[in-house]
């Protein structure tokens, strides 16, 4: 299980830091990317996650990909998120925005090396 916590960076005395929010998701985070408002995941055998965190007090899971083999590493490029899985090799997902309601559409293309 992952548990991202958000704190309070504000003032900058670490021995202080005050949570403001957190969330559960599945998985072992192998990979961090962080762009905008949007935490970039890879869970090991969960696969990909995309977390919004524009509202740090409730971090929200907006997107997941099963990759089908272990996610381990990550980097993204734009729209683009280049998935590393042990198994299913480079996988690339291209992400667009959709409504509010449903922010990400996942659209995968895999490229096995």
């Amino acid at each position: 299980m992952v548990i991202l916590e958000a704190a309070d960076i504000s003032v900058p005395d670490s021995s202080n830091l005050q949570e403001v929010g957190s969330l559960n998701t599945e998985g072992t985070a192998l990979g961090v990317v962080i762009s905008g408002q949007y935490i970039y995941l890879t869970v090991g055998e969960a696969g990909f996650r995309v977390i919004d965190i524009s509202t740090p007090e409730t971090p929200v899971e907006v997107g997941s990909w099963d990759t089908n083999g272990t996610a381990r590493g990550l980097a993204g490029s734009g729209n683009l998120v280049f998935v590393a899985d042990a198994e299913q090799g480079l996988i690339v997902i291209i992400q667009t925005r959709l409504t509010r309601q449903q922010r990400f559409a996942i659209r995968l293309s895999k490229t096995v090396m």
